[in-house]
């Protein structure tokens, strides 16, 4: 299998391992996947009345890229002369 998340609860911890077949799935790409994972975690255990559709994915900073980086106004360019 290309990837697998395993959630184990011991007591009152929850345990989350992952694995990957690194021959199929780009490192990085995992490492972000697991980054919205835990961000998806943590928000649920700070606010347990939220529906997943309210959770946040994204973390500030990757909302901030998103929202104002990527979709920046266009610049202005000078023409050649």
């Amino acid at each position: 299998m290309a990837f697998t998340l395993d959630v184990l609860v011991i007591g009152d911890r929850m345990r989350c391992p992952f694995r990957f077949d690194t021959a199929q799935m780009d490192e990085a790409l995992m490492r972000q996947m697991i980054r919205h994972y835990f961000t998806l975690l943590e928000a649920f255990a700070d606010d347990d009345s939220q529906t997943v559709g309210e959770l946040p994915l994204l973390s500030p900073a990757e909302r901030e890229q998103v929202l104002n980086g990527f979709n920046a106004p266009p610049g202005t360019f000078r023409a050649r002369p």
